[in-house]
């Protein structure tokens, strides 16, 4: 989960890629080079489309109709009051239409796709901004383990009766951990990235080992 620092500093790079997709020293294509004709046509497609008011009208248009924007902020009194310390609240990313933020970003793939004239999706890249952010002091990265994040999990799920994501359980987890240390008067925000139900199975199989 990123923890932001609490002095700021001057960001030197752009947040958007140049020309030949890289943020500073990060970025590039790293791609067979028969895909590369695809790949260029897909970023002069956004260069043209990203700024039109129909492209962006119609985004916004799913984007609320279909995925379920603006998803809301989340008190999770129950939490705060079981672990003390900042007030804890969850951006419920995870009530978004198909269960995750990834939605926001498909729609807009499928609808630049369709102005190209395609009519099927691969896949979505990611991005270098991660390593970016934390160059230039604006990100600070932390670890839990997997232990943490199912306790997280499971936790959650009773104080609150919201199932996370497993991803987003190791978010969850660190804000358990992080809230204690803070002012009462300290807001700490967790994005739930993606709701749990699809990790249930999962989850209860690793519990019998346990409980075994």
């Amino acid at each position: 989960m990123p923890q932001m620092p609490h002095e700021k500093t001057v960001c030197s790079h752009t947040m958007f890629p140049d020309a030949k997709g890289f943020f500073g020293v990060y970025g590039g294509q790293h791609i067979p080079e028969i895909l590369a004709p695809a790949i260029n046509a897909i970023a002069d497609a956004y260069e043209k489309y990203k700024n039109n008011p129909d492209f962006r009208n119609e985004l916004a248009y799913y984007l609320k109709g279909y995925a379920g924007r603006e998803s809301p902020l989340f008190f999770a009194k129950n939490l705060t009051e079981k672990f003390g310390g900042a007030k804890i609240y969850f951006k419920r990313e995870d009530l978004n239409h198909l269960g995750a933020h990834k939605v926001n970003n498909t729609i807009g793939q499928i609808l630049l796709a369709k102005r190209m004239g395609k009519t099927k999706i691969i896949a979505e890249g990611v991005g270098p901004e991660h390593s970016l952010l934390k160059d230039e002091g604006r990100a600070e990265y932390v670890a839990v383990s997997d232990d943490e994040a199912l306790d997280a999990f499971l936790t959650l799920s009773r104080a609150e009766g919201i199932i996370p994501a497993l991803e987003s359980s190791h978010a969850v987890a660190y804000a358990v951990k992080l809230a204690p240390t803070l002012e009462k008067d300290k807001i700490l925000l967790v994005n739930l990235s993606g709701r749990g139900d699809k990790d249930v199975s999962q989850v209860i199989e690793i519990i019998k080992k346990i409980v075994i």
